[in-house]
């Protein structure tokens, strides 16, 4: 599924009280520098469900020491 912004926010950026943890110019900050998974389409800024999904879980993986 193709989500915007606002549902990325809401999606995955709404902490366990319902408040978004960023605003929307963050997230479109955050496309912009690449650090979450994002594509252009003429001027609209898109996200995949599956690339955030997978971003997410590589996010949560923490390193095992040696």
């Amino acid at each position: 599924m193709i989500l915007n912004a606002n549902d990325v926010i809401k999606q995955y950026f709404t902490g366990a009280d319902g408040k978004p943890m960023f605003s929307r110019d963050m997230i479109y900050r955050m496309a912009r520098r690449k650090e979450i998974p994002s594509m252009k389409i003429g001027r609209r800024v898109l996200f995949s469900d599956k690339a955030m999904d997978q971003w997410i879980a590589e996010q949560n993986e923490l390193p095992i020491p040696e």
